[in-house]
């Protein structure tokens, strides 16, 4: 009898463990590829057969395309207001030369500045989209408060409205420069997508600096040929 029950005892304790075993693996790991490779090895090991899985193809992110156009824009107003700001602080606005050379330094100065600030705000605090949406407000109510500026008897001291419009402005921009870079490559799935991640980097550098090739040449063109408020240069069309 002891002889039997031990010969029963060890045909049927590793079906058991078997049993436990594949059910303990099945509920520690449930994802559907995991199993389907699985399913793969044991086919080959007791048929010696192999199966390839097809390759998923992962959709170009469409949210791209918006962070370039993004870009583009931002670039093309940031570095346009660099062009120009000289000439309408001291043609239009009548002041010094130097106190408009202090107030583009001071422009570049925040702008080059505030990526560090950005990045330190999305990467700790608020995330990549919250700090864009952040500071994009702050960037179009800087542009809004410039605008105000060219408005004849706007009732408010213009060195005080320039002074907070430029501020604005060049914090805005600054902040959302380095967000917009690492969003725009969070939207790529790695490895797979590692060559649509370089192309995006490619265009991202093309887009940027073509925005600034047109800034040089666009708003003194369009400050020249246009004219408003009875002056002879129309800063509106420019900032606007």
């Amino acid at each position: 009898m002891f002889r039997a029950s031990q010969i029963v005892s060890e045909e049927t304790l590793p079906a058991l463990f078997e049993s436990t075993t594949s059910i303990s693996e099945d509920d520690i790991q449930p994802d559907p590829s995991t199993y389907l490779r699985k399913y793969d090895r044991r086919l080959s090991l007791k048929y010696g057969l192999t199966t390839t899985l097809p390759p998923i193809k992962y959709k170009y992110p469409l949210a791209v395309i918006f962070l370039l156009t993004t870009k583009f824009f931002e670039a093309f107003a940031a570095n346009g207001i660099r062009t120009v700001l000289v000439l309408y602080i001291r043609d239009d606005l009548y002041f010094s030369e130097g106190f408009a050379t202090i107030m583009l330094h001071i422009f570049n100065f925040f702008g080059q500045f505030c990526p560090i600030f950005g990045a330190i705000l999305a990467d700790s605090y608020f995330g990549n989209v919250r700090t864009i949406s952040y500071f994009c407000i702050l960037y179009a109510t800087g542009w809004i408060l410039l605008i105000l500026t060219v408005m004849p008897a706007v009732g408010v001291s213009l060195i005080f409205l320039v002074s907070v419009s430029l501020l604005f402005i060049a914090i805005g921009n600054g902040s959302i420069r380095a967000c917009i870079t690492s969003l725009g490559a969070q939207q790529f799935k790695l490895p797979e997508q590692a060559t649509r991640l370089a192309e995006y980097f490619s265009l991202y550098y093309f887009v940027y600096y073509f925005g600034i090739l047109l800034s040089k040449i666009l708003p003194p063109l369009v400050r020249a040929k246009s004219q408003c408020f009875g002056k002879t240069d129309c800063y509106p069309a420019v900032f606007g």
